[in-house]
């Protein structure tokens, strides 16, 4: 249309529907067995994956953002472990709690400028993650895109409010005091 060649929008008035999308996500009793299998030494590039995936469970980052995680990301604010960083989807810098359960998978410290984990492709965490979750005895279809939907679910659960939920995951239309969560709720995702 725009280089003359069509008059008319052929797709004009179709409408396409939006599939049916699997939202999977994790329990508690989930968490936990991955948790165990974390500390039961698994192989390198296992125990990385594994901790990627923890951490994003209970902070909830997309794949991209954990690759893309720098130690110049972290900070304390009066004492407490934080994060600002601009996640790829919605280009928002929210200042965002770690919590103490994301905090027990961050390996050690590195320089500013260096990456938190050191991240495989997508695609190979992914693959490691069905091993993994085959080990801790986890029979549901998995990728790393569930742990961003576990810790909502979770979020949801403990705290009963989707608006902390949807800050919490970085949703930019629903950023609020992230920290409410851990002032008052206490629920210490």
């Amino acid at each position: 249309m725009q280089n003359g060649v069509l008059k008319a929008d052929p797709l004009k008035g179709v409408k396409v529907l939006k599939p049916e999308g699997n939202r999977v996500s994790l329990t508690r009793e989930d968490l936990k067995k991955l948790e165990l299998l974390y500390t039961d030494g698994l192989a390198i590039p296992l125990i990385l994956v594994l901790g990627q995936f923890l951490f994003s469970c209970y902070r909830a980052m997309r794949f991209s953002d954990v690759k893309n995680l720098r130690y110049s990301n972290l900070f304390l604010n009066d004492g407490n472990p934080n994060m600002r960083f601009v996640q790829q989807k919605t280009s928002s810098p929210p200042r965002l709690p770690l919590g103490v359960n994301a905090m027990k998978y961050i390996p050690g410290v590195g320089l500013p400028a260096e990456p938190v984990f050191n991240a495989y492709s997508d695609q190979k965490n992914n693959w490691l993650l069905i091993d993994i979750f085959k080990m801790a005895g986890i029979t549901k279809p998995i990728s790393f895109h569930c742990a961003l939907h576990t810790f909502a679910t979770l979020a949801l659960e403990v705290s009963g409010f989707i608006e902390l939920a949807d800050s919490m995951c970085g949703h930019k239309k629903n950023i609020i005091n992230a920290n409410l969560c851990q002032s008052e709720c206490k629920c210490k995702i």
